[in-house]
């Protein structure tokens, strides 16, 4: 069965020729109340003693997730997967499980199932080509140390010749 969440469902078992009935959740009887998203074990035992065990499968509702909003900048794509299994519906009405992204702007996917839509956006944002200058050009002369660093810019990585990724660099020789 699936179940919604926040939404118990009552089952019921009609077998014949068995008399008692004893369910994993605590309840006894033919019906049972689920709850939650545990699996639930029936276990019936006939008249004559013979014992027969079920297990009832409880599945919650899909739940999608196509992740923060991100960059991209221009060239760059991105394929979304919101990882539900089944078909999507996007904001455009194509139904497939991946969307090509490659400009900005906001998707949408949407998928239905026992428990109403499930629904998740994500914005692409324009992504800023960095722009890097150093504040002055200078010499450093033999034997003497200086500093360089950049103006940063919040967002962006940086990385020197050496390894560095801090926004200045100090202690630098000829």
């Amino acid at each position: 069965i699936s179940l919604c969440p926040g939404e118990p469902q009552q089952v019921s078992v009609t077998a014949e020729p068995f008399v008692t009935y004893q369910w994993s959740n605590g309840d006894f009887g033919p019906t049972a109340l689920i709850e939650d998203f545990n699996d639930v074990i029936l276990i019936a035992v006939s008249a004559d003693g013979c014992t027969e065990q079920a297990t009832l499968m409880v599945n919650e509702g899909i739940e999608l997730d196509l992740g923060p909003d991100q960059s991209i900048c221009n060239g760059e794509s991105l394929i979304l997967d919101p990882g539900s299994g089944v078909a999507v519906t996007w904001q455009d009405g194509s139904v497939q499980q991946t969307f090509f992204v490659n400009q900005p702007g906001l998707y949408s996917a949407t998928v239905e199932d026992g428990c109403g839509d499930g629904i998740d956006e994500i914005e692409i944002l324009d992504g800023l080509e960095p722009t890097i200058s150093l504040q002055n050009e200078f010499e450093i002369c033999l034997g003497v140390s200086s500093s360089l660093s950049i103006i940063s810019q919040p967002n962006v990585g940086y990385e020197w010749s050496n390894g560095d990724t801090s926004s200045s660099l100090t202690n630098v020789e000829a």
